[in-house]
C-alpha cells in the first residue's frame, strides 16, 4: 500500500473535500486526520514507481515541488514500492517538505496591522479610513472609520498665482504657484488637484494630486525637479510632481486647480486652444496673476494675467532666477480691502468682496 498526506494549515484550506489521485486515475476523497491535515491510503498495489496529485479545487503549483515530482505540469509527486507498505511522511502543500510553524496574522502589507512573521492569514487586517460612503473620501477598502471623512471643500480662496516657462528651465525648471487668500489651512490631500491640457487637446492628462497643507495667507508651489528649484531659488518647493504634467509646461498648454469632486477652482487658458500666438502663451516666460484678478474663475480671462514669453507678450523671454518670484506675488501689497458677502451661498454674495463684513 501507499499513505500519502498533506498539510494544508499554510494554504488556510477550509473546505470539506480535498481529494487525491494515482497515475491519473479516479479522484479520491481524503481523510481529515484533524488540525486540516489529510490522508489516503492506496492499497493492493505491486512494487513500481507512482506519481500522485493533490486537489483543493486547484491543483498544486509546480513552482516549489522541483525535487519530489515530475510531469508534464511539475506537479506529478511521485512515490516508489519495493517490497512493502509505504508511507510517505506529511508534506505541505505546494511544498516537498513539513509545513513551518504556523503563525496567524494579517499576511496583506497594506493593513494598518500587518504582521510581517504572520504565514496565514487569520482574515484579522484592519484598513483604516472614512468608513461614510456620503463623505467625499469614502474608502470602500476601509474596515475601521479613523475619524477623516470630509463633507465640505474650500473653492473659493485657492488661486493659481504664477505659471512658469524659464527661458533657462532646462536647468532652472519650472513650477506653479498657488495661494490660499483665506483665513484658514487648507488641507490639498483630501482631494485637490493639477490636470493640464496639451497644446490643443480637448481631453486633459490624468490629474496629479496635491499633497501638502496651504497655510492661510500663503503659498504652495508645485514644480517639476526639486533639485533644480532648488538650486535656482534657493528654497524648497512644496511638491514635486515630476516632469511632463500640470508643473512643466513649455508655455502653449492650458491648467487647471480641481476641487476634491473634480470640478475646476481656477483655470489658466482654454482647453482645446494651443496657446502659442494667443494672449495665454508664456513660452520662455511666465503668466502671473494680475492684481484685478482676485477670485478663483472655472473660465479664463485674458484681462486677468500679466503674460511675458519669447513672442514679444509682456516683457520679453524671462530667466530665472532673476525674472521669477516663487512664494511672492507683487499684488499682496497693492489690493484693496473690499467689503461685501463673501459666502457664495447667500442671497447677497458679492464675488468682488474679499473682506467678508
Amino acid at each position: 500500500s501507499l499513505t500519502v498526506s498533506v498539510d494544508m494549515n499554510i494554504e488556510g484550506f477550509s473546505g470539506d473535500n480535498m481529494t487525491v489521485r494515482l497515475d491519473g486515475g479516479q479522484w479520491l476523497a481524503m481523510t481529515d486526520l484533524g488540525d486540516n491535515v489529510w490522508s489516503y491510503t492506496f492499497t493492493t498495489l505491486l512494487p513500481g514507481d507512482f506519481t500522485y496529485n493533490f486537489y483543493d479545487g486547484w491543483y498544486e503549483s509546480s513552482s516549489n515541488l522541483g525535487s519530489c515530482a515530475t510531469g508534464n505540469f511539475g506537479n506529478d509527486r511521485t512515490a516508489t514500492i519495493v517490497d512493502s507498505n509505504v508511507t510517505v511522511p506529511t508534506v505541505c502543500w505546494e511544498s516537498c517538505t513539513v509545513c513551518p510553524e504556523l503563525i496567524l496574522g494579517c499576511t496583506d502589507s497594506d493593513a494598518d496591522n500587518y504582521n510581517i512573521n504572520a504565514n496565514s492569514d487569520d482574515g484579522s487586517c484592519v484598513y483604516s479610513g472614512c468608513t461614510d460612503s456620503t463623505a467625499l473620501n469614502y474608502n470602500s477598502s476601509a474596515t475601521s472609520d479613523d475619524g477623516s471623512c470630509i463633507y465640505s471643500f474650500n473653492t473659493t480662496d485657492l488661486l493659481i498665482t504664477e505659471i512658469t516657462d524659464p527661458q533657462n528651465s532646462s536647468t532652472a525648471g519650472r513650477y506653479v504657484e498657488l495661494y490660499n487668500t483665506g483665513s484658514t489651512d487648507i488641507d490639498l490631500s483630501i482631494g485637490y488637484a493639477l490636470v493640464r491640457w496639451t497644446n490643443d487637446n480637448t481631453d486633459p492628462q490624468a490629474s496629479v494630486a496635491l499633497t501638502g497643507t496651504i497655510p492661510a495667507g500663503s503659498f504652495y508651489v508645485v514644480c517639476n525637479s526639486s533639485t533644480k528649484f532648488l538650486a535656482t531659488y534657493g528654497v524648497e518647493a512644496s511638491q514635486d510632481i515630476g516632469t511632463g504634467g500640470p508643473a512643466d509646461s513649455n508655455g502653449d498648454d492650458n491648467i487647471a486647480l480641481l476641487a476634491p469632486d473634480g470640478s475646476i477652482i481656477d483655470m489658466f487658458g482654454v482647453a482645446g486652444v494651443d496657446g502659442s500666438g494667443t494672449g495665454h502663451e508664456f513660452e520662455d516666460g511666465r503668466a502671473e496673476r494680475a492684481c484685478n484678478n482676485i477670485s478663483p474663475s472655472s473660465t479664463w480671462s485674458v484681462d486677468g494675467w500679466n503674460i511675458d514669453n519669447d513672442s514679444g507678450g509682456g516683457d520679453g523671454n524671462q530667466f530665472a532666477p532673476e525674472g521669477f518670484d516663487p512664494f511672492e506675488w507683487s499684488c499682496l501689497n497693492s489690493v484693496e480691502d473690499i467689503l461685501g458677502c463673501t459666502n457664495e451661498s447667500a442671497c447677497n454674495y458679492d464675488s468682488t468682496a474679499n473682506v467678508d463684513d
